[in-house]
């Protein structure tokens, strides 16, 4: 027998419905590596994130929607999993919102209670169908999850799509993390942050879909591409991050990015700086910021009051950063390049007063450029 079309055509981002063994349930999966013969699929089941690799005419994949498993009952069918596990078909008539469930044999059954996600904390978000996103390939993962380059049903352009992995039972605090990267990218509206196109909350993906920055992050374009940028395009660029910031320090109360670097500033293909990852952009409601358990943020970026429990936490821990990145835009160096580890960072700013660039950086500026920036902080 042939092979049936749709399973030749399955690629990187194509997203399955694939058998789990361990969970005894069919998962929505996506494709992450192909071969003429394999795939390996990624998928989630009860909050934990598995990889499988099966063979394209595997039984264990399916197309289209979710297939059907009966509920939990007492008539036993004849109807089994892709492994042979006998289903049970219940007497009475299927409910609307039940999910089926198969019985395993010698284990408990496996009840897959609906999931309900909480409301948004800040006003409507843009609703998303799964099905209506195509997952591309990965720019970029990290313990977040990971970034596919993709495509939106109906939208004209490419699209970025940053998907959640969920290592663990799904928490309170990952759907207030999740929703409020989201709340924040919808309300900050600029021309200098990166926009939202809308969320997708299907358990069990959270995704987030955003405008795409064809031209990569800044960090990749000096450090990975190491381009030759021309003056003009250096001043342009410190321009339109500090535009970016202006822009949310100049609202009432000011928003504070906290983790401004390189690698959050992403690129359009004429090189127009944006600022991104606002997950942990907070609203100063007062005259200062309240501290975290964990502080966050980019140990290279970040100000000396953020490794001082007793500094006072301010907006200005966002100019700091600013500064940084303009000096690594001018000169093409990393700030605390010489240091390895966060603890190095900290001796070298509270220790020794020293700040984030050392030796010859300025040598090609300006005189005053090195006694501004080497002012104690």
């Amino acid at each position: 027998m042939p092979p049936e079309p749709w399973r030749q055509q399955l690629t990187n981002g194509s997203q399955p419905w694939i058998w789990s063994t361990s969970g005894g349930c069919w998962a929505r999966g996506t494709i992450v590596d192909t071969s003429a013969e394999r795939l390996k699929v990624e998928y989630v089941v009860n909050g934990e994130l598995i990889d499988k690799t099966v063979l394209r005419e595997s039984p264990h994949l399916r197309q289209g929607t979710e297939p059907r498993v009966p509920e939990l009952g007492c008539e036993e069918q004849a109807a089994t999993s892709p492994q042979g596990t006998p289903f049970a078909r219940p007497l009475r008539p299927e409910l609307p919102g039940l999910q089926p469930v198969p019985v395993v044999a010698a284990q408990p059954a496996l009840i897959r209670a609906p999931v309900q996600l909480p409301q948004p904390p800040v006003g409507a978000l843009p609703a998303i169908r799964l099905a209506d996103v195509h997952f591309g390939p990965v720019l970029g993962s990290g313990g977040f999850g990971s970034v596919h380059r993709g495509h939106l049903r109906g939208y004209p352009n490419e699209v970025a799509i940053k998907k959640l992995h969920l290592m663990g039972p799904l928490s309170q605090e990952h759907l207030k993390e999740f929703y409020k990267e989201a709340a924040n990218l919808q309300a900050l509206r600029h021309e200098r942050l990166i926009q939202l196109i809308g969320i997708a909350c299907e358990m069990p993906l959270l995704c987030i879909v955003t405008e795409l920055a064809a031209g990569g992050s800044l960090h990749d374009l000096l450090h990975v591409k190491r381009l030759q940028l021309q003056e003009a395009q250096k001043h342009r660029l410190i321009l339109q991050m500090t535009e970016g910031v202006m822009f949310l320090h100049g609202q009432r109360p000011p928003f504070v990015h906290r983790d401004l670097k390189s690698a959050n500033v992403v690129l359009d293909l004429e090189l127009n700086a944006k600022l991104c990852d606002l997950g942990i952009t907070e609203c100063m409601e007062r005259t200062h910021i309240s501290r975290k358990d964990a502080e966050a943020g980019s140990p290279r970026y970040m100000s000396p009051e953020l490794f001082c429990r007793s500094g006072k936490l301010t907006e200005k821990m966002d100019i700091w950063a600013l500064g940084c990145l303009a000096m690594e835009v001018i000169t093409g160096r990393v700030p605390h390049e010489e240091c390895m580890n966060v603890q190095q960072v900290a001796t070298k700013l509270l220790v020794k007063m020293e700040g984030p660039f050392m030796g010859d950086w300025a040598a090609a500026l300006q005189k005053e450029a090195d006694s501004l920036v080497a002012a104690e902080p």
